[in-house]
């Protein structure tokens, strides 16, 4: 409507595919919505000027969907890594191997698998789960933490302000990034991917698609299948 009436041209930028996305994580299950919503998905790529997709795997999706122009555009990460290393609460002085995940915690992200890689870990090596982030499965993951009798190798630091993040990440000797099975999360980008380069910081990845090839083609890390615990 704004545009019709200031006559301005939208440039529309896609970061997650809908109702694909929320289809997978389970936030809309009626089919009579999630129809509802492609409807209006296609209306706003066709009175767009041009689209801006932000994975790669996007563009065949979008095109099915619309003769606009779409064009790969990614996201970036803040420049904000001139700063001081931050010091985590409840973290021993002594060596330990340091994970860090920090972002959303919500079903994408497959908390369960990165509890069973713990659960593993725990029994090899000294090593300590950072989460910083909050989300959906904020609650379900402290509690579950707890039941598995996991609380010595995880801490939880919870939403932080985003300035922070950069100097959190800094006590990391790896940087974690996880998205579940769903074939949707194959064309997913994460914004964490961008955050964790800018870092310089190895990366690993429990991921499939698009985020895979990012890590693998830029030489910043490992990776693994999605849900591949033991990988």
């Amino acid at each position: 409507f704004l545009s019709k009436v200031m006559k301005a041209p939208i440039v529309f930028w896609v970061l997650d595919l809908w109702p694909d996305t929320l289809r997978a994580v389970g936030i809309i299950k009626s089919k009579i919505l999630l129809r509802l919503t492609s409807y209006f998905v296609k209306f706003i790529y066709n009175n767009s000027e041009v689209i801006l997709a932000h994975s790669r795997k996007f563009l065949p999706n979008i095109k099915k969907h619309t003769k606009t122009k779409v064009t790969y555009f990614p996201s970036w990460s803040e420049d904000n890594f001139n700063c001081n290393k931050i010091l985590i609460p409840g973290l021993p002085e002594k060596k330990l191997f340091r994970v860090i995940f920090a972002g959303n915690i919500g079903e994408a992200q497959d908390m369960p698998s990165i509890l069973l890689a713990a659960q593993l870990l725990s029994k090899k090596i000294p090593i300590r789960f950072i989460i910083v982030g909050s989300g959906r499965k904020y609650k379900w993951l402290k509690k579950e933490i707890s039941n598995l009798g996991l609380n010595k190798f995880f801490i939880l630091l919870g939403q932080r302000p985003s300035h922070e993040v950069p100097g959190l990440i800094m006590n990391a000797d790896v940087l974690l990034v996880t998205l579940g099975k769903d074939p949707i999360f194959k064309f997913t980008v994460p914004g964490k991917i961008q955050t964790y380069l800018k870092s310089s910081k190895p990366i690993v990845g429990m991921i499939d698609g698009e985020g895979a090839d990012i890590i693998n083609d830029s030489k910043s890390g490992l990776s693994c299948s999605a849900g591949d615990v033991k990988g």
